[in-house]
């Protein structure tokens, strides 16, 4: 068995990106059977970058750019680690414009994955929480929209009525996200529509809470006006932020982050003359629509209908400045 010093070893690991999104996971004889990430120890005398950019050089054969600090871990005497050693995992999250991976003799498994497709695969402990902490900190982007006219005031108001939506939704048994629709009106707004999730009523795993606010608005959703806003719970997949793109919504206003769907730095803005990119800001309220997700999930935990809102949780809750494991 391989002796390790006695003494905590610096180690640095990539989470490497791809142009399309996806990022790269090893499976390495060092983790067990989780997947990890590239990386390996620093040398002596070796600054933490050239040392990141060498191992992912040695490991894989791309070359990363981009590189940023994600998160700082701990090892002691890990069970998951093949062999008894003190490790401090320093994590960076970077680029590569090359997706064609030449490996050397240590990585078993090599594979691409979008990130929630990763969230769902067996991760190492400290890839899974490396993993969880890059997606929380991730913000939504924002399009080349014209400044926003809904006011914070506005905003709280029509975020409140959402989250009335959403407790319905939940009182109903379904996933408690709520949504309305919006006309703006002088440095006022009205409520023309509101909505929450019907997927088990319906049957229909397309009955988000937003569209089903834009079917309950039928003939009173103008067309082509600048006035519309959409306030949803929590951040739209990539389904229903298309949708207000098509509907002219001109700005979209979540209260809670969705890291795993990040439906809005997802769609891209649109160039078709017929379609508007809406403005789009969140964290609206966040923590009520976070413990309306908590009331979900309590009572459910482990079964298939509690597996979104666990997701959700796992990866909107404070992370500690230092994972140990």
């Amino acid at each position: 068995m391989k002796v390790w010093p006695l003494f905590p070893v610096t180690t640095v690991g990539a989470l490497i990106e791809r142009a399309d999104g996806k990022i790269l996971l090893v499976r390495s004889h060092e983790w067990g059977e989780g997947l990890g990430l590239p990386g390996g120890k620093v040398i002596y005398g070796e600054r933490l970058e050239v040392a990141l950019r060498r191992q992912v050089k040695e490991e894989t054969g791309l070359e990363i750019c981009d590189v940023r600090f994600v998160l700082a871990q701990e090892a002691v005497l890990s069970p998951a680690f093949h062999c008894p050693a003190h490790l401090v995992l320093l994590n960076y999250h970077c680029r590569t414009g090359n997706p064609e991976v030449v490996p050397n003799n240590d990585p078993e498994t090599l594979l691409w994955a979008t990130p929630s497709e990763a969230i769902g695969l067996v991760l190492s402990a400290p890839t899974r929480a490396l993993l969880e902490h890059w997606l929380s900190e991730r913000t939504p982007e924002v399009s080349l929209a014209p400044a926003g006219r809904l006011t914070a005031a506005s905003a709280d108001y029509l975020m409140r009525a959402a989250l009335d939506e959403a407790r319905l939704g939940l009182a109903e048994g379904e996933c408690p996200i709520g949504s309305v629709v919006g006309l703006l009106d002088g440095n006022g707004v009205s409520i023309i529509a509101r909505g929450h999730n019907r997927v088990k009523a319906l049957g229909r795993r397309t009955a988000h809470a937003e569209l089903i606010t834009f079917e309950n608005a039928g003939g009173a959703l103008p067309v082509d006006s600048p006035d519309i806003v959409l306030i949803s719970t929590l951040e739209p997949c990539i389904m229903c932020e298309a949708a207000c793109m098509e509907a002219g919504v001109s700005e979209v206003v979540f209260g809670l982050r969705a890291p795993a769907d990040c439906g809005s730095g997802r769609v891209k803005p649109p160039s078709s003359p017929q379609t508007r990119a809406p403005r789009i800001s969140g964290g609206v309220l966040a923590a009520e629509s976070r413990a309306l997700f908590e009331e979900y999930v309590r009572g459910r935990e482990g079964t298939p209908e509690a597996a979104y809102g666990e997701q959700l949780l796992s990866l909107t809750r404070a992370p500690n400045a230092l994972a140990k494991f």
